[in-house]
């Protein structure tokens, strides 16, 4: 694979056995096929048993996304869909049964699947040890999520940076009926030049006493201006993580 500096006439398509493609903001050029044709595609039962189990993954990412919106709003995380698609797929391998057959959400909510989706890169360019100068913890009895231990040193923001907000929500899978609660806190403004030595974030109406949960914080970096707060729209202008998990089965 190569990419194309200048072209007189930007071209899409495949010429003599090259796809000719746009990725990125630059033309990109690489050998054409790859040894799969329609044949193989109806004919492969573990080809058809792969999309059936892609097609079963869909449905969680969509609804994980859905339940993350309080926090990434209008915020356009890079790939994000495309990378939880890809992770979530593999999560079928958490649950035993019939190839084709696995569902994803009934591997969401074992130990393994919570655990790989706090280990998710939600937000690859904007890292937590860079963006939240905080120690965090979540108590579960209460659904208090406590930062404390500030640590302004560590913080790097960007340059038109005045202001953080931060924001978390408690995300409820449930397997059973196929859907993701969302019970996100309010959102939090802090000053870059008086942050706060502990905060408290608490959701605004009280999640599920029982059944598995993820915890989530996001950090979204705003300019005043004029005494009006814009939310930065760079790639690293906001951060989302998964702080904890629990209540699996």
């Amino acid at each position: 694979m190569g990419s194309v500096k200048e072209s007189l006439v930007p071209f899409v398509g495949t010429i003599g056995g090259l796809n000719f493609y746009f990725l990125d903001g630059k033309y990109t050029v690489r050998k054409a096929g790859g040894g799969f044709s329609a044949r193989v595609h109806k004919k492969s039962p573990r080809i058809q048993e792969n999309k059936s189990e892609f097609a079963l993954a869909a449905t969680p990412n969509r609804h994980l996304r859905r339940a993350l919106h309080p926090l990434i709003q209008s915020f356009k995380i890079p790939y994000l869909h495309s990378r939880l698609q890809g992770a979530l797929f593999c999560f079928r391998a958490f649950t035993p049964g019939k190839r084709g057959e696995r569902d994803v959400y009934n591997s969401i909510v074992t130990a393994q699947g919570l655990q790989a989706l706090q280990a998710f890169n939600y937000s690859p360019l904007c890292a937590m040890e860079t963006a939240l100068p905080y120690y965090v913890t979540y108590d579960e009895k209460t659904h208090v999520l406590q930062l404390n231990e500030l640590d302004a040193t560590s913080l790097k923001t960007p340059t038109e940076a005045t202001h953080l907000k931060m924001r978390m929500t408690v995300v409820c899978p449930d397997a059973e009926n196929k859907q993701m609660g969302s019970y996100p806190s309010e959102d939090v403004t802090l000053d870059l030049k008086a942050l706060p030595e502990e905060l408290v974030l608490t959701p605004e109406k009280v999640p599920p006493p029982k059944g598995p949960f993820l915890v989530y914080l996001r950090v979204w970096f705003y300019s005043e201006d004029n005494g009006r707060m814009v939310g930065l729209k760079t790639k690293e202008a906001l951060g989302v993580w998964c702080v904890g998990y629990g209540g699996n089965s």
